[in-house]
């Protein structure tokens, strides 16, 4: 499980458009990763709809670029309330409870 602790605001890359940064900590170890995003991709929607700082994220598909640099490709997920057993079913998200995440604003 991660936090996220920074976003750093939007660069102006060198060869499409913009970027930003957006730091994580694993919570278990109290390691940092990163990783970059760009608006002109379709990983974006992934990011962008979990991209606030103190949000707890997990990966459904955690892939590495670097020791450090998370691939931006990689499957974040909301953790939402107490950590879920596997073989429990996981609930699903409303709106109510995505305003309360922060994901409207």
């Amino acid at each position: 499980m991660f936090e996220i602790t920074k976003i750093l605001p939007y660069k102006k890359s060198n060869s499409e458009g913009v970027y930003t940064m957006i730091q994580m900590k694993e919570i278990k170890t109290g390691r940092f990763y990163f990783t970059y995003i760009c608006p002109m991709y379709r990983n974006f929607r992934r990011w962008q709809r979990i991209a606030r700082i103190g949000n707890e994220i997990w990966f459904r598909t955690l892939k590495m670029k670097t020791a450090e640099i998370i691939d931006a490709d990689s499957y974040p997920c909301f953790m939402t309330g107490r950590k879920r057993d596997r073989t429990e079913p996981a609930k699903p998200l409303t709106l109510e409870s995505l305003t309360r995440l922060g994901v409207f604003g």
